[in-house]
């Protein structure tokens, strides 16, 4: 089935990674089967976590929105703490990462330098102001 989505990562005019709009979960882009002729893309083995390509472009996208939250506090992550969309935390194991959605009730998807990680956390920060 042919769902939309949005374009999340790409690498020069190739689409690497897409948000779905009805499931909202991030995956790796995979043309629609109503294009004619379109191929299907072989799945990555589970020991190759992904190929070159798409970690040079988490790399670049991680840039980008680490350029966006500049001048954002970074706060250390703990399991406990609640965030908002846009807050730098740093990660004991993955390093810095900024919060790209908070997905109640208790967690998160962080991006950090290599991965987008989905974190356990103490739910949604309420704004002040």
């Amino acid at each position: 089935m042919d769902l939309l989505a949005v374009i999340v990562a790409m690498k020069g005019d190739q689409v690497l990674r897409v948000s779905c709009k009805t499931c909202k979960k991030d995956r790796n882009y995979r043309a629609p089967r109503s294009i004619e002729g379109a191929t299907p893309v072989p799945k990555a083995s589970r020991k190759s976590n992904q190929d070159k390509s798409a970690s040079v472009s988490i790399e670049s996208y991680h840039k980008q929105v680490m350029q966006a939250a500049l001048g954002n506090p970074t706060r250390d992550y703990t399991i406990t703490s609640a965030y908002l969309e846009g807050d730098v935390v740093h990660h004991p194991t993955f390093g810095p990462g900024v919060v790209q959605k908070v997905i109640p009730p208790k967690k998160m998807e962080v991006v950090f330098e290599r991965d987008i990680k989905t974190l356990m956390c103490g739910g949604k920060r309420e704004t002040t102001g």
